[in-house]
């Protein structure tokens, strides 16, 4: 198989009446991957370049309303860091939540 897969493709999802075109990105994570290709730091830097282009987005995780209010709830951002990995190691969900704590 040649070159390297990415879990990381975009879309553009053309406008409607009033609403404008808008762009979806996708961001696959491997279960409990902190580092690396597929992994929150990926999606992290991405995160970063879509609020560097415009402030005005939203992240759609997907898991449940219920365990994604739990993660919120759990994991709130502490004087302005994100929870290091190796406290979230071994949790359900563990490599959302750098992902969830930025867009907090």
């Amino acid at each position: 198989r040649g070159g390297a897969g990415f879990a990381t493709c975009a879309f553009t999802v053309p406008s409607r009446g009033p609403t404008p075109e808008q762009t979806l990105f996708v961001a696959g994570l491997n279960e409990g991957k902190f580092f690396g290709q597929d992994s929150a730091e990926e999606t992290l830097k991405l995160v970063e370049r879509v609020a560097q282009h415009s402030p005005e987005y939203t992240l759609l995780f997907g898991i449940s309303d219920r365990r994604l209010a739990e993660l919120e709830q759990d994991n709130k951002v502490k004087q302005g860091r994100l929870t290091p990995s190796r406290d979230l190691e071994g949790r359900l969900h563990c490599e959302m939540i750098p992902v969830l704590q930025a867009g907090m």
